[in-house]
């Protein structure tokens, strides 16, 4: 694990979740402390956590009392929750993959290019039926999709798929995309997977 360092005696550390249950502990069999936590809302939000030597002056701000509670009542370090989370993208997965088959599409266009995108595809068993990917960011332009190998195509040429069924995989931004697609010249059905699958039509 590498800590980055942001002063002579503070280090910086981004993660997702498991405060109470992970980082504390972690902190004390480093000889550290944990006393600081700034979110950061970007691509669905992380945390970046602040460990100071355990012997430093600096004590523990209200927000990491606040996230330890927090974490607490989310049940994150409780096996249980994962198990229910799992059977919950198992359903959810299953509900995607009847959609698509019932519309009859063998090829489907994804929207969106990124990390949390990539698991969607994997745990949702829809990869092999994405044969396209499309994002608007040029950064990912030219790249290609981890374990699938699919090529990232800019935005705007999504306007010559031809497969005429599309999936916003960036769900989360799917009124963003859908409104950004159809400027783009799509004009077809695109499928929006979660938190419940829907489908829109663009013109």
């Amino acid at each position: 694990m590498v800590l980055d360092g942001s002063g002579p005696s503070a280090y910086r550390l981004p993660v997702v979740a498991g405060l109470n249950f992970l980082f504390v502990r972690l902190a004390e069999a480093c000889d550290l402390k944990l006393t600081g936590a700034d979110r950061v809302e970007h691509k669905g939000g992380s945390i970046h956590l602040i460990f100071h030597p355990a012997d430093a002056a600096e004590q523990p701000d209200e927000f990491i009392s606040k996230l330890i509670q927090r974490e607490r009542w989310l049940r994150v370090s409780d096996g249980a929750t994962y198990n229910e989370l799992a059977s919950r993208i198992g359903s959810a997965g299953r509900e995607v993959r009847e959609l698509l088959s019932t519309l009859g599409a063998s090829e489907v266009a994804g929207i969106g290019a990124s990390i949390s995108t990539t698991h969607l595809l994997h745990q949702f068993g829809i990869g092999e039926r994405v044969t396209r990917l499309f994002d608007d960011d040029q950064n990912k332009i030219g790249r290609f999709s981890p374990g699938f190998g699919i090529e990232v195509s800019p935005l705007e040429d999504i306007r010559t798929w031809v497969g005429g069924l599309t999936i916003l995989l960036a769900w989360q931004h799917s009124e963003v995309l859908a409104k950004r697609t159809a400027d783009a010249g799509f004009v077809g059905r695109t499928v929006v997977p979660l938190p419940v699958p829907f489908l829109l039509t663009l013109n």
